[in-house]
């Protein structure tokens, strides 16, 4: 939670695994299978410019390993 009360997931998490929000290894099997994908919004197009590409990886590289309680 930021101090001015807004709330935030970390980008990177793929696979929606129940419960929080963790991004890991297999978000990254998810990208490496879409990968070179186009004029979709998929859940490995971390960025949400609609492609599958290595700006999603590179979101997926800084958030890897992060954690976020927020459930939805």
């Amino acid at each position: 939670k930021f101090l001015d009360g807004r709330y935030m997931m970390y980008a990177g998490d793929a696979d929606r695994t129940a419960g929080a929000s963790e991004v890991n290894a297999s978000d990254l099997s998810r990208w490496t299978r879409d990968n070179g994908k186009f004029g979709l919004y998929l859940p490995a197009d971390f960025n949400l410019d609609g492609e599958v590409n290595a700006l999603d990886k590179i979101v997926w590289t800084i958030n890897n390993g992060l954690f976020s309680a927020v459930k939805f």
